[in-house]
């Protein structure tokens, strides 16, 4: 997981399960300031997407070609470096 501010600032990177309680719990720590929340597709984006909007949370989901082709570029493929590029990306799409 990764928050970035609108400037691309890093505001905070963590690790969550894939489980929709578990990303609720740690997204609502900085819930005032995140504006959208994205994730990328796979078999759980439909459960996931749904819990987080239901709470609240503005969320996009990308499609897995999409977020290939922008995160292609990044030095390091580790999911980390996913998730800042998702941040990133988001920052782009407000």
């Amino acid at each position: 997981m990764c928050v970035v501010e609108a400037d691309g600032s890093l505001v905070w990177e963590g690790k969550a399960e894939s489980e929709p309680a578990q990303l609720i719990k740690a997204l609502s720590r900085g819930r005032a300031a995140i504006t959208l929340v994205g994730i990328e597709a796979c078999p759980l984006s439909e459960w996931l997407y749904g819990a987080l909007v239901e709470c609240g949370f503005r969320t996009v989901c990308i499609e897995t070609r999409h977020a290939q082709r922008f995160l292609s570029s990044r030095p390091n493929k580790t999911d980390r470096s996913d998730a800042r590029g998702i941040a990133d990306r988001g920052r782009h799409d407000l």
